[in-house]
């Protein structure tokens, strides 16, 4: 199937009155009434008087960034007060409102994610979702993507006739596949880490459009290491480039580590990280986690975090297999049926761990040049490595 991509011009302006005009101002009103006395917020903001928070959002609104150390921001800067403003044009309120409520949502988003991760969940937990990722460079460049999840989320195959990106001045948000800028991801795995630092105040950049300004995985790289705070996250990220240069990067809240391909090959897996740095991170602050919380050894919290490393070795094994480095080779790693915890493809089989009710609900694999997606999606009846692909080529109109 061909899906035609259509690019448009990105218009701050317009697309915040559209998303005002859909709230309302009934809704904006009674949404900041109700974050500001959301408990997750009370340790902070929640401490301010509307006035103070008005000032400080006005002060925050009113300084541009230092273009010299930033260049970024300070070209994002008048975008985003831009997209402001048409909120609160498209809402018939003043931008101080429209502050305040984007404000108090961004917030409580990461307020959310820190505090999940501050508290132990029940000892019944079970994995809800996980995911596994790998780019093999050869001759050509591909990539593939596991996705992990509970039975009751099964997929459906795309019912879309097109695709309609964004166009900046430096590039659009990228594609299933490729990036104006030649940057290609997979897509990310989680990797949660309890125990983490806090999150960052950094608004009004809510978010940091990376693949934007990087038009190779060197960039990438560098962008992810001077906008750290800008780029909170919890998981694991494989890029690669039009010359065929692949990093991984591991982040979280306030961390970062990137690791280079070796031998042109990336992988990663939930609950694991490749580079050093963050891996003995990950490591400091579970055994915090264990100590503060009395968490048994033989805890299932415990074990998920070892049979993540048993998967993400175990990848690295199937991607450094002989083989072509497309389609098939691919295939050969996301569709492995090794004992559980080693399988990527993953089955409701007996040997799996109590905590672990996921399968592999979508697979897929990327051709890199030809912009050409095969999806499976698993059913009830099959499984993903038993079905058939559906396959997109995404092809840019002129």
């Amino acid at each position: 199937m061909r899906i035609p991509v259509y690019v448009v011009e990105d218009r701050p302006y317009d697309e915040g009155v559209e998303e005002g005009k859909a709230l309302g101002p009934e809704t904006l009103r009674e949404e900041v009434r109700s974050l500001r006395e959301d408990p997750l917020l009370e340790p902070s903001c929640g401490q301010m008087s509307e006035a103070e928070l008005n000032k400080l959002l006005q002060e925050r609104m009113e300084t541009e960034p230092d273009a010299g150390a930033f260049p970024e921001l300070a070209e994002l800067h008048p975008e985003v007060i831009t997209r402001l403003r048409g909120k609160a044009d498209g809402a018939g309120v003043s931008l101080q409102e429209v502050a305040l409520h984007d404000y108090l949502k961004y917030r409580r988003h990461q307020m959310h994610w820190w505090k999940m991760y501050q508290i132990p969940p029940p000892e019944d937990a079970r994995s809800a979702g996980g995911c596994s990722g790998v780019i093999l460079v050869g001759d050509e460049i591909w990539l593939g993507k596991n996705c992990d999840c509970t039975p009751e989320e099964y997929g459906t195959p795309r019912a879309t006739d097109k695709v309609v990106v964004k166009k900046p001045r430096t590039g659009y948000a990228p594609l299933p596949v490729v990036s104006e800028g030649g940057i290609a991801d997979p897509g990310g795995a989680t990797v949660g880490i309890w125990m983490d630092e806090q999150h960052e105040d950094v608004w009004p950049y809510t978010s940091f459009p990376l693949l934007r300004f990087a038009g190779s995985v060197a960039e990438v790289a560098n962008l992810y290491q001077r906008y750290t705070l800008y780029l909170p996250g919890r998981g694991a990220h494989g890029y690669v480039d039009r010359n065929g240069e692949a990093i991984s990067v591991d982040n979280g809240f306030r961390r970062v580590g990137v690791s280079r391909a070796r031998d042109g090959l990336i992988w990663y897996t939930e609950g694991y990280f490749q580079s050093e740095d963050m891996r003995q991170f990950l490591a400091e602050r579970r055994e915090v986690f264990a100590e503060r919380f009395d968490i048994p050894l033989g805890s299932y919290h415990n074990q998920y975090f070892a049979d993540c490393s048993v998967r993400f070795t175990n990848m690295g094994r199937l991607a450094e297999l002989p083989g072509d480095r497309r389609y098939k080779h691919i295939r050969t790693v996301l569709e492995d049926h090794s004992p559980f915890p080693r399988a990527l493809c993953r089955h409701d089989v007996p040997e799996r761990a109590d905590y672990d009710r996921t399968i592999t609900l979508v697979s897929y694999t990327m051709d890199y040049a030809r912009r050409t997606v095969y999806e499976r999606y698993a059913t009830p009846e099959r499984y993903c490595c038993q079905q058939q692909d559906h396959v997109y080529e995404y092809v840019i109109q002129a």
